[in-house]
């Protein structure tokens, strides 16, 4: 999603990561999965820099293990409006089979 930093690091970190995530679940092997993954993630104000320091998450942070697991937990979605999403597993995983 174009609200989220563009990747710095070499390009065979980020296939190492993704490849990784892609095997660990059957239910990532598609391209619609990680569609709607990236979406999730870009509807969090902090990954897309609404934070103190003006961070952006990017593509290799985003497939990272831990940051992955915090991702899907909902770690990253709370807001003072009711959210589409709340912060439970569940509902994230919910979200992601759309």
């Amino acid at each position: 999603p174009k609200h989220l930093a563009r990747p710095r690091k070499p390009a065979t970190q980020i296939k190492k990561h993704r490849a990784a995530r892609w095997n660990e679940d059957k239910e990532r092997r598609s391209l619609e999965w990680w569609g709607r993954y990236f979406e999730f993630a870009a509807e969090s104000p902090f990954l897309i820099g609404d934070n103190d320091r003006g961070w952006l998450a990017n593509l290799l942070w985003l497939v990272g293990r831990c940051n992955m697991e915090k991702v899907l937990s909902g770690n990253y979605h709370h807001s003072k409006k009711p959210a589409r999403l709340t912060s439970n597993v569940s509902a994230a995983k919910e979200w992601l089979k759309k």
